[in-house]
């Protein structure tokens, strides 16, 4: 976890990468417009940033790979296979 500029470093890009790779498990909190701006995949956004080094890193099919996802749904949004609810059931399966 990295709370500060010093913690972080200038690079804030690098230190999202290197936050997420050291880590074990990533709890992602979904919302609405947290999911308009991935689905929008404006690169420029750290949010799509973010969710892609996530999905890329953290949900590789791999026999040595005991890194996790976890997306913690805020709030009902609508996605291409249908509407998440915060107390929806569904495993999140990885398109990867």
């Amino acid at each position: 976890m990295f709370l500060s500029l010093q913690d972080m470093g200038f690079e804030l890009r690098d230190s999202m990468a290197q936050g997420i790779d050291e880590c074990l498990v990533v709890l992602m909190f979904l919302s609405k417009e947290y999911m308009n701006k991935v689905r929008e995949n404006r690169l420029t956004d750290n949010v799509v940033f973010e969710y892609n080094m996530t999905i890329n890193w953290k949900t590789r099919v791999e026999a040595d790979n005991q890194n996790m996802f976890i997306p913690v749904i805020m709030e009902s949004f609508e996605t291409d296979s249908g509407f998440m609810f915060p107390d929806d059931p569904r495993v999140y399966a990885s398109p990867y």
